[in-house]
């Protein structure tokens, strides 16, 4: 019985150790309710398993810049608790593959995962109100916008889905094998920075629908060759004036 008593006590001694350098790796804000934000993490680990609780406080929330250039980060389970991840939270995470999106998530920061170029697919839990995955890529349900598009999805063509309304900032930024983007004709805004490095992209087609083009968004992309526009459209007009001028090719019979 001794002996007992004291496994038990030596095992309890390493799960408190455990858990308090578990808690000890991540940088949090805590509020007056309870709950927390992560803003940091000090480990080493490749491969994260958020806590829904640290330091006794509830996760609802990932900061902004949490993970930025984390160049070690390859996977994450964000908990269940977690409603919103702030903007560039995992920005320029570069080895990280795949993310998994819980239920509870309402918020978004943008640029949260831009330039991460080894990603190859979002997953969403199917009850999640707020986002989606269509083919691994992310998707806002509420305002009808792709979020972001992996920069490692191996595909070399992308016709966005019809129905959609905005391409939100760097939606695109850094897809390195992507040659063709198609636009449908319910889009009528471009985000700043939304094809920024895509350095295979050779081909867009921007339909009459668009009104709102972004800034620089198609800085990097040496090797485009073609803007297939609307004649008189806005993005006709827009392209008329910049450097791209030369890249335009428009047919009034288009989209």
């Amino acid at each position: 019985m001794a002996n007992l008593k004291k496994r038990f006590l030596v095992l309890s001694l390493v799960l408190f150790c455990f858990s308090f350098l578990f808690a000890g790796e991540f940088s949090i804000t805590k509020k007056d309710n309870g709950t927390c934000t992560i803003r940091g993490y000090d480990g080493e680990n490749e491969n994260i398993n958020i806590p829904n609780k640290v330091d006794e406080c509830l996760v609802t929330s990932i900061g902004d810049y949490a993970f930025w250039f984390d160049k070690n980060l390859e996977s994450i389970i964000i908990p269940e608790t977690v409603t919103s991840i702030g903007k560039y939270a995992f920005s320029s995470c570069d080895s990280l593959n795949n993310i998994y999106l819980p239920q509870e998530v309402a918020f978004i920061g943008e640029g949260a995962f831009s330039y991460c170029s080894s990603l190859e697919f979002f997953q969403v839990d199917k009850n999640n109100k707020n986002y989606a995955q269509i083919q691994g890529v992310l998707f806002n349900k509420r305002n009808k916008s792709i979020l972001i598009y992996p920069c490692n999805k191996e595909q070399s063509f992308y016709s966005i889905p019809d129905g959609i309304k905005h391409i939100e900032i760097f939606a695109f930024s850094k897809c390195q094998n992507l040659m063709e983007i198609i636009i449908p004709n319910s889009v009528f805004s471009i985000g700043d920075y939304s094809f920024t490095d895509c350095d295979s992209l050779k081909s867009i087609t921007i339909p009459n629908s668009v009104s709102s083009i972004g800034k620089d968004i198609f800085e990097y992309c040496y090797n485009l060759k073609e803007i297939n526009v609307v004649e008189g459209s806005y993005a006709y007009n827009f392209f008329q004036d910049s450097d791209y001028s030369h890249l335009l090719k428009y047919n009034p019979s288009w989209l």
